[in-house]
């Protein structure tokens, strides 16, 4: 009997966890605008903490260029939960200042350590340093800066398992979009559109600030396929203005 040689085809980072056709989806709606190294890592925590991000249980966005990944409280606790070491500790402390205002919240969490022994970890989370003062933070401050704290306690007894990882409503300071997409995770205009734009403007720097100022981005290639049309309209529009300007400068001039 003859040895035979298998030979098989190397796969790709991202197909050690997703098919293409389920990368293609990922990227799309659930972490848009990630690059390929980002697209691996959020695989990697996804297959680590056991969530499912077509569940919509785990996502990615950009912030800054950087990427952030996020999921709801609910998210942390069954991570914690599958370890069998934890457990919910004490009641939550609300902390108030001296009229009573409410200002954050201590959370208790158990876990139970390689000597059988559970111990109690708390985490302290201010309203100065989350709340928007707007939608559910307005709403219902004390479930929300309850729910930052829980995650922050969870973070710290169980850093394997949840370290880079954060809530949506932690992240809710920083403007942190639902689940649905928005315009962050519209794509972007392509470089050709984005060349366009650019020779369209060059010489007017006027134009060119309050373009980026209207489409809220600082660089022409950062411009949202959605927002093409106004910026065409605008653009259109600024550049006419400037060159009837100039044609009844220069017919004044003879």
């Amino acid at each position: 009997m003859s040895n035979e040689l298998i030979v098989q085809e190397k796969k790709s980072p991202i197909e050690q966890y997703w098919t293409p056709e389920q990368a293609q989806i990922v990227k799309r709606t659930i972490a848009p605008n990630l690059t390929m190294d980002e697209m691996v890592i959020f695989a990697h925590i996804c297959q680590r903490v056991q969530l499912d991000p077509f569940a919509k249980q785990i996502y990615a966005i950009k912030r800054g260029g950087t990427m952030c990944i996020q999921t709801a409280i609910d998210g942390f606790r069954l991570v914690a939960e599958r370890t069998g070491k934890y457990s919910p500790g004490q009641d939550t402390e609300f902390l108030t200042d001296d009229k009573g205002k409410l200002i954050g919240a201590k959370v208790y969490v158990k876990k139970q350590t390689a000597d059988g022994t559970w111990h109690q970890i708390s985490a302290t989370a201010l309203l100065s340093e989350y709340s928007p003062n707007s939608g559910l933070w307005g709403k219902m401050p004390s479930v929300m800066i309850e729910k930052c704290a829980e995650a922050r306690a969870l973070r710290r007894a169980f850093p394997a398992d949840l370290s880079g990882l954060y809530t949506s409503d932690e992240m809710d300071q920083a403007q942190a979009p639902s689940m649905a997409p928005t315009l962050e995770e519209t794509p972007k205009i392509d470089p050709d559109m984005a060349e366009k734009i650019e020779k369209a403007i060059n010489g007017y720097e006027d134009i060119r600030k309050g373009l980026l100022q209207i489409c809220k981005v600082k660089n022409v290639s950062e411009i949202k396929e959605t927002q093409i049309e106004a910026c065409r309209k605008y653009v259109m529009a600024q550049v006419a203005k400037k060159k009837e300007a100039e044609s009844v400068k220069d017919e004044s001039k003879e």
